[in-house]
C-alpha cells in the first residue's frame, strides 16, 4: 500500500510540474507579441531556460532567435545573455569546443559592457568545461583564479560556489 501511494504521489508531482512548465512557456510566449525588442530578448532568455532541460532543439532555436534580435536591437546585455544561453546549450550537448567559443564571445561582450566580473566569470566557466572533460588540473587552475577574485572582493556566494566546484573535483578524482 505504501509503495502504491508513493508511486501515485510521484506521478502526480511529475504531471503537475510538466503542466506548470507548459503554462510558463505559454505565458511567456503570449508576452512576446506585446513588448519591444529588448524585452522580447529578455523573454526569450526565460523561455530558453524553460526548454533547456526538455527540448534542446527548441532551446537552440530560441537562443539563436534571441541572439539575432539582440544584435538587431544593438542590445549588448541581450547579446551577452544569448552567448550565455548558447554556452549552456553547448555544455548540455557536450560540445566543448563550441562552448569555449561562446565563453570567449561572452567575455569580450562583458568587457565591452564594463562588467567587473568578466574575468572571474570567464575562469569559472572555463573551470566547468575542464571539469566536464575531466581535465582536473586545468579546472582547478581556472576555479582558483575565479575564487581569488571573489575572495578579494568579498563575494561570499560566488566564492562558496567555486569551493563547491573544487570539492566536486576532489570527489571525482578520488573515486
Amino acid at each position: 500500500m505504501r509503495d502504491y501511494v508513493i508511486i501515485l504521489l510521484l506521478f502526480f508531482t511529475l504531471f503537475t510540474n510538466k503542466n506548470m512548465a507548459e503554462g510558463r512557456v505559454d505565458s511567456l510566449t503570449n508576452l512576446l507579441v506585446s513588448v519591444d525588442d529588448t524585452s522580447r530578448v529578455d523573454i526569450y532568455y526565460k523561455l530558453f531556460w524553460e526548454y533547456i532541460s526538455r527540448d534542446l532543439i527548441e532551446a537552440e532555436r530560441v537562443a539563436i532567435k534571441m541572439l539575432e534580435l539582440a544584435e538587431k536591437a544593438n542590445y549588448e546585455t541581450g547579446i551577452g545573455m544569448s552567448y550565455d544561453a548558447l554556452l549552456n546549450l553547448s555544455l548540455q550537448q557536450s560540445d566543448f569546443e563550441k562552448a569555449k567559443k561562446y565563453i570567449y564571445l561572452q567575455k569580450e561582450n562583458q568587457e565591452q559592457s564594463g562588467y567587473e566580473f568578466a574575468e572571474s566569470a570567464f575562469n569559472q566557466s572555463m573551470g566547468q568545461i575542464y571539469y566536464y572533460q575531466t581535465d582536473y588540473d586545468s579546472a582547478i587552475f581556472h576555479f582558483l583564479e575565479a575564487a581569488e577574485f571573489y575572495k578579494t572582493n568579498n563575494y561570499t556566494d560566488s566564492h562558496s560556489r567555486i569551493l563547491l566546484n573544487l570539492g566536486s573535483i576532489y570527489l571525482s578524482s578520488t573515486v
